[in-house]
């Protein structure tokens, strides 16, 4: 696995940044946001119970909301911003901007959802765009 940075204990978790989400590589969605940013989505992730099953969703929070966390692959582009992280959960987890429109997997399900409007994350009419797969404005 080629990484970014050095594992991180997130909880119980090892963290791993990989590369070819920070690179360009046309066909990877690519994080904007810090390394410890990345962790912070992913802890955040983690210690709001949002898993289920090998799979975690996180936010990049910027005064109490969530903002732009990164930018959809380039090829097929068009590239757009994007909101929400996807963790895949394993002995070495790692993740990468979330896409919902090329992956429906990816789609956090109703109960990630209504905590993050709950919370105020997110604006109830971003989370419904989000859950259909259509990339949306914060």
């Amino acid at each position: 696995m080629t990484q970014a940075d050095e594992p991180a204990k997130v909880g119980e978790y090892s963290y791993f940044s990989k590369l070819d989400h920070r690179d360009g590589t046309a066909v990877k969605s690519q994080w904007t946001i810090s390394v410890s940013d990345e962790r912070a989505s992913f802890a955040l992730g983690v210690d709001s119970g949002w898993i289920i099953d090998q799979r975690a969703w996180g936010l990049y929070l910027k005064d109490g909301a969530a903002d732009y966390l990164g930018k959809s692959a380039m090829s097929p582009g068009p590239s757009v911003d994007l909101c929400i992280a996807f963790f895949q959960i394993s002995e070495i987890c790692h993740g990468y901007p979330s896409d919902p429109k090329r992956s429906v997997r990816e789609i956090p399900p109703d109960t990630v959802r209504s905590d993050w409007i709950s919370k105020g994350y997110l604006r109830s009419s971003v989370v419904r765009k989000l859950a259909r797969g259509i990339p949306c404005k914060l």
